[in-house]
């Protein structure tokens, strides 16, 4: 679910759609565009359609506000049978905005696998791993893309917020050896 045609820019979407549809198929993912501030009405309608098509994994993304999220997981926590099922991730365009989805109400789940460009990325990721559990090829596609997308360098430009120096501790130590005993 994605808010507007707005976000789909700074969510370098046409990529993260080609991953999709070479992963799991054009016919296993479907777009909805729907805003919960605008309009809750059509929001929950879209919910109501992604629960009669069993879909098991919602990523929603939005610009300013992510409200689209929590309305998504408010939707599938109580309008629904609990514990239906579905996972709600949302992927705000920035990291100022992920503390509104850190204010859900009880029972009402969303994760937030990132923000922006890769953020969106790594929720599409993480949808695919999630369904590889019940079909095994959709991770043998995942990493051949994966493989492809490094052989290739065909990364998107992805903006890495912060300074060198904020990010060099977490590469150090991601790189560093492990100490023997």
């Amino acid at each position: 679910m994605v808010a507007s045609k707005d976000d789909e820019k700074w969510m370098n979407a046409e990529f993260v759609y080609d991953m999709l549809d070479k992963v799991l198929g054009k016919h296993r993912w479907i777009l909805i565009r729907g805003s919960a501030e605008k309009n809750p009405i059509e929001n929950a309608e879209f919910c109501e359609k992604l629960r009669n098509l069993e879909v098991e994994i919602v990523i929603t993304c939005a610009g300013l506000f992510p409200m689209i999220g929590r309305a998504a997981a408010s939707y599938f926590a109580y309008a629904t049978p609990f514990m239906e099922g579905t996972v709600v991730m949302c992927v705000p365009e920035t990291a100022e905005h992920i503390p509104s989805l850190l204010s859900t109400p009880d029972f009402v789940a969303v994760s937030c696998p990132g923000h922006g460009k890769r953020g969106f990325l790594n929720a599409a990721v993480l949808a695919c791993q999630s369904l590889s559990r019940s079909d095994r090829s959709i991770l043998v596609r995942l990493g051949h893309f994966r493989d492809e997308f490094l052989k290739t360098k065909q990364q998107p430009q992805f903006d890495v917020r912060g300074t060198l120096d904020e990010q060099q501790p977490r590469a150090l130590a991601a790189a560093a050896p492990i100490p023997e005993d």
